[in-house]
């Protein structure tokens, strides 16, 4: 645990070839370990591993060219996030999505799409299943052994709602508008709660990469509806959105009179009928929240 935790360290100092000869190699192996808390170390160091790579300086020693530290990390860093991103681990999946959020905003913007946005597109349409049972390790599709137990499918997409949100300020309006409101509309039905409330927590994010347009037609929609939940758990969770929606609509392109209105006229009766609402839980999550919720119109002379 010791040493995974020094990788970042170490990258910069240990030179060019002794980084991609002797350190990356140890990567696979590291990836199918047997403790999960090596495994989400590891998830956390590629991210600031990769920075290191994708410089054309480490300190005093030069790396490749910026287009081979480049290539290192979509070719093999990367790969190896992806494969982190369907641990059985909740805490791995966790670190694993941070650090690929972390690194799109890294890479060339036509490369995100390329190379990361399928990623969670792809779990998003995950089935459930039964959880894998026995003893010993499990062999993945990608071929890589994973320790047994392989995440039901309900916990992939609840995955890959999360990293959608943490994505789309790095994809722009058109991917968001294209590929991210699609596929969180279709997650905030999922028959799953805990799918519903991820979704909640995306939109926020999505909304503020996105258009007006969009955000009236379809995702704003969609959070009004899982405000509405049967299951108190996800309309505490948009109580508790209620003031990244605020900011988000106000990142919103466009004219700032229309905008500041269109959030007024939306989400104000929305934060009133959750401080209504008939679970507790749900009136204190938006009690909670209602302090920097007020506090996100100001100042009021700009029509918020």
């Amino acid at each position: 645990l010791v040493h995974v935790k020094m990788l970042s360290e170490v990258v910069p100092s240990c030179g060019t070839d002794a980084a991609i000869n002797h350190i990356v190699p140890l990567l696979s192996s590291l990836v199918a370990d047997p403790e999960s808390i090596i495994r989400q170390h590891l998830a956390l160091q590629l991210l600031p591993m990769s920075t290191s790579c994708l410089s054309s300086k480490i300190s005093e020693n030069p790396l490749p060219s910026p287009e081979r530290g480049y290539k290192l990390v979509t070719d093999v860093i990367l790969p190896h996030l992806t494969k982190l991103l369907s641990d059985p681990d909740q805490d791995v999946r966790k670190a694993s999505s941070d650090s690929i959020a972390g690194l799109a905003a890294h890479i060339q913007p036509k490369d995100v799409n390329r190379l990361i946005l399928h990623i969670p597109i792809r779990l998003s349409q995950e089935d459930t299943r039964p959880a894998a049972g026995g003893g010993g390790k499990k062999q993945a599709q990608n071929n890589t052994v994973l320790p047994t137990g392989a995440p039901d499918g309900e916990d992939l997409r609840v995955t890959a709602a999360a990293l959608l949100g943490e994505l789309s300020p790095s994809l722009g309006p058109e991917l968001v508008h294209q590929f991210v409101t699609p596929t969180l509309l279709s997650l905030s039905q999922d028959l799953a709660f805990r799918v519903r409330k991820s979704a909640a927590q995306a939109i926020p994010h999505a909304i503020a990469s996105t258009t007006l347009a969009d955000v009236e037609a379809r995702l704003l929609p969609a959070f009004v509806s899982l405000s509405r939940d049967e299951v108190y758990r996800v309309r505490k969770t948009c109580a508790e959105c209620m003031v990244d929606m605020s900011r988000g609509i106000v990142a919103l392109k466009g004219s700032c009179e229309r905008v500041l209105e269109f959030r007024r006229k939306e989400l104000i009766p929305l934060a009133m009928r959750l401080l209504e609402d008939g679970n507790k839980f749900v009136r204190q999550g938006m009690m909670q929240f209602l302090g920097p919720f007020i506090a996100s119109f100001f100042p009021l002379s700009n029509g918020g």
